[in-house]
């Protein structure tokens, strides 16, 4: 199985990651679990859980956000993997720092609010293809 998994599959891999832990929360919504380690917070830092900033990103609470998160994941992943030359270590590091930036920032500026969702990476994402291609022309969903 290793042998047929590529570098280009990290993307999917982390679509996959995202739908999985939706697919949990929808099937599981009254799970401790879930709500205790999916959930970025201030209350949970200072509680100790300090991975709920790491995962906090990959889980959505409806339909509607991890399809579009999935979506523009789909999107900007490969062009990212591009990027780093199909270095799955540096796709994957990219990954975790700017979800725990992100929900950092979001527990920083919202201190009494939790926090999900994957839009923290997808912008990082799209901040990076910027930086690296100014000149690079940019589409919007239904739009152009």
């Amino acid at each position: 199985v290793a042998d047929r998994l590529s570098v280009m599959d990290d993307p999917q891999l982390l679509v996959l990651l995202v739908g999985a832990i939706f697919a949990a929360h929808a099937l599981f919504p009254r799970s401790q679990l879930l709500a205790r380690h999916f959930s970025a917070s201030a209350a949970a830092v200072r509680a100790g859980r300090v991975w709920t900033v790491l995962l906090a990103a990959l889980a959505h609470d409806d339909l509607l956000h991890a399809a579009f998160n999935g979506l523009a994941l789909s999107r900007c992943g490969p062009t990212l993997a591009a990027r780093f030359s199909h270095d799955r270590q540096q796709f994957w590091c990219f990954v975790v720092l700017a979800a725990v930036a992100s929900s950092s920032a979001s527990i920083w500026t919202q201190a009494f609010t939790e926090t999900r969702g994957s839009s923290g990476i997808i912008f990082a994402m799209l901040a990076h293809e910027a930086a690296r291609d100014p000149s690079a022309p940019t589409l919007l969903y239904g739009v152009v």
